[in-house]
């Protein structure tokens, strides 16, 4: 019988000394995860980070290939300082990106300076619903503000497309660079999904959404396949009815499984 081979490193070719392949390296190439790193919160919270970094470096290409205006004749070019800061902005992303820095985290939550425990917060497609005000429909695919593709997967398929379903209190909400998004950071009394999950998780959020979270608030928050931010939440008085759809819906989400966004049967 031929010896079973120790995993290679996907970057450097290098074999890790206990066989097991670095989550970082696996989140970045987009490998298949092996077995044995599925369940790790160091390979979710890598993960995790990968997608917001893919996201925000992508928007930075796309303003970075638009057209400039006419300069005017100033001693300083307005469009040379916005190209300079976005050139700047981006090789932080990239470093962060390959040096392991990552300042999406929390206790139990992704990985940065601040805190060195794993992430359960998990990845997603886009689901149907964005924030629900508290008296809206209750189950995606409502009148809702804002959100996914309304209407596109019943409750069973949005469960089955979220990676992380949680109810807690606002812990923190801390301003990231840019001034655009914040982290927030909440204490989980309730994991519906993963079940028993990690008691603190944080994710990133724009500083537009609505409702905004504040510290001290209640919230139920949904982050869909290969999302960084949440793709569904409520607050407050809406709770109650966001929490009933998604108790209704579990168990018919655990006979399905969500690819490219669709939910579908699994096999046998």
């Amino acid at each position: 019988m031929t010896p079973r081979e120790t995993p290679r490193d996907p970057w450097t070719g290098d074999r890790s000394a206990d066989g097991t392949a670095d989550p970082l390296m696996v989140a970045i190439t987009g490998e298949e995860a092996p077995e044995n790193l599925r369940d790790d919160p160091a390979y979710r919270a890598a993960v995790t980070d990968v997608a917001l970094l893919r996201e925000q470096l992508h928007g930075l290409g796309d303003a970075l290939a638009q057209q400039p205006p006419e300069p005017e004749p100033t001693p300083v070019s307005p469009v040379r300082r916005r190209r300079t800061a976005l050139l700047a902005l981006a090789a932080s992303c990239a470093a962060a990106l390959l040096g392991g820095t990552f300042w999406l985290s929390a206790s139990g939550g992704i990985g940065t300076p601040d805190s060195q425990e794993a992430s359960k917060s998990t990845v997603g497609d886009e689901v149907p619903g964005g924030e629900q005000e508290p008296g809206g429909d209750p189950e995606p695919g409502g009148d809702q503000e804002s959100g996914g593709d309304s209407g596109s997967l019943s409750p069973e398929g949005t469960v089955a497309c979220a990676r992380l379903i949680v109810e807690g209190t606002v812990a923190r909400v801390d301003a990231l660079p840019g001034a655009t998004e914040e982290r927030i950071t909440l204490d989980v009394s309730r994991s519906y999904k993963p079940a028993g999950g990690e008691r603190r998780v944080s994710f990133p959020m724009d500083v537009g959404a609505h409702p905004r979270l504040r510290p001290g608030d209640r919230a139920l928050v949904l982050v869909s396949r290969d999302s960084a931010r949440p793709t569904h939440w409520t607050t407050g008085a809406g709770i109650p009815a966001e929490r009933a759809w998604i108790e209704r819906a579990l168990p018919g989400a655990r006979g399905l499984t969500c690819e490219s966004g669709t939910a579908a049967p699994t096999d046998g």
